[in-house]
């Protein structure tokens, strides 16, 4: 009687259809696209001592060093050399008051079971190196660390070893190196 409405009751189920189909795409995409970027770090640093004082806010705490220039930013990921097989990349982008300059660094490479190959790039001195109990850390050099903000992203391309907010732990310190 009515032969449009089976048409646009055909055309509904089309769409509804489409839009599962779009959004089930995009959770794949989201669930499993390991290259896709994700914050997993940010922190605010007013100082580590000296005239500015001690304080920060963010994902790490920030102790006394009696300084605040030429401070290493130390960050531990959670991969170890002995047992982990990954390739990763993480940049970090913010603001160094101190240092009145902008901040974009990229940490990158790959651990292959005891094996590092590793590259690091940017706007300050920066490392990729394994500490002496196993675990993989990037570092950053701070002319002056004071009124520091940052974010860190990372991309790891092996899902299992997908880096997420809350893993990377930081540190502050006036040595090139330190142990987590």
């Amino acid at each position: 009687m009515y032969p449009f409405l089976a048409e646009i009751s055909r055309f509904a189920n089309n769409i509804k259809t489409l839009i599962y189909n779009a959004a089930t795409t995009m959770k794949n995409i989201r669930d499993t696209g390991s290259y896709k970027a994700q914050d997993v770090f940010r922190a605010f640093i007013v100082g580590t001592g000296g005239p500015s004082g001690v304080g920060g806010t963010g994902d790490m705490s920030v102790v006394d060093l009696g300084a605040t220039t030429n401070v290493y930013l130390h960050l531990k990921l959670p991969i170890k050399n002995t047992q982990d097989k990954v390739q990763f990349r993480l940049t970090m982008e913010g603001y160094n008051y101190g240092g009145g300059k902008l901040i974009y660094v990229a940490w990158s490479g790959m651990m292959n079971g005891g094996s590092l190959v590793k590259m690091s790039s940017g706007s300050h001195t920066s490392n990729v190196y394994v500490d002496a109990n196993g675990n993989l850390v990037c570092s950053i050099l701070f002319a002056s660390i004071y009124y520091t903000t940052f974010n860190v992203e990372s991309i790891c391309h092996d899902d299992s070893k997908r880096i997420i907010r809350g893993q990377i732990q930081g540190k502050v310190s006036l040595a090139s190196t330190v142990s987590f």
